[in-house]
């Protein structure tokens, strides 16, 4: 198993949020930390800039070096892997690069999500009012039914809404086959890349855990900075 931040310096909502400041250094080594305490060693960053790639190294991280093709960290992650950056790691934790609320624990809940499918993720149980802007998931029988960047019903969640956690995991070869999947519409309204492993009839294990709704926090915008 093997943690890796997919990383790219442009961004529609927020360009060069990975190195904004945060907490006295970057959004990005914020997140490379806690991606090395999860324990499952280096954190390997899969970039095609020369300026995260600096800022990654610095951190202690691995660099994969990609391409510009990869449209979404699924691609780049998988790109990394064909170019052998996770070694013989038979499963990868994509921790996305803005998920600053993550914590190892949520990532450990997705590594054992990937006991029980191919595809894993994670969502924090949450009795706000609202999902502050966040993105939510709906479930039923531990698998994930729906994600939208709106609020949606919980389902099965007794009652609670369920807001996402940028983490994913991936068997090696689920990966391979999720990055070579066709984009659908509702990934493209939703610009939720997850919503195409769903189209495709792709089963994604929903790990349900307790905790602040600020578990979810991820920078989208500037306010999510201050």
């Amino acid at each position: 198993m093997r943690v890796c931040i997919p990383a790219r310096l442009t961004s529609e909502r927020l360009p060069g949020k990975l190195l904004a400041p945060w907490g006295g250094h970057t959004v990005l080594e914020e997140v490379v930390d806690i991606g090395a305490a999860a324990g499952f060693g280096e954190v390997v960053v899969a970039t095609d800039s020369d300026r995260i790639a600096a800022v990654a190294a610095a951190a202690g991280a691995i660099v994969a070096r990609t391409s510009s093709r990869p449209r979404n960290g699924t691609e780049r992650i998988a790109e990394a892997a064909a170019d052998g950056a996770f070694g013989h790691a038979e499963a990868v934790i994509n921790l996305q690069g803005d998920a600053v609320g993550a914590t190892p624990a949520l990532i450990g809940a997705v590594a054992a999500g990937l006991l029980r499918a191919d595809l894993a993720t994670v969502a924090v149980r949450s009795t706000r009012p609202h999902a502050g802007g966040r993105t939510t998931v709906t479930a039923a029988g531990g698998f994930a039914t729906d994600f939208a960047r709106r609020e949606l019903d919980p389902g099965d969640a007794g009652g609670a809404r369920l807001l996402h956690v940028g983490i994913y995991g991936y068997r090696i070869e689920a990966l391979r086959e999720a990055a070579a999947l066709a984009m659908t519409a509702r990934e493209q309204a939703e610009s939720l890349e997850q919503l195409r492993w769903l189209d495709h009839g792709r089963r994604i294990a929903l790990a349900v855990v307790d905790g602040s709704a600020g578990l979810a926090h991820a920078v989208d915008r500037p306010d999510d900075l201050r």
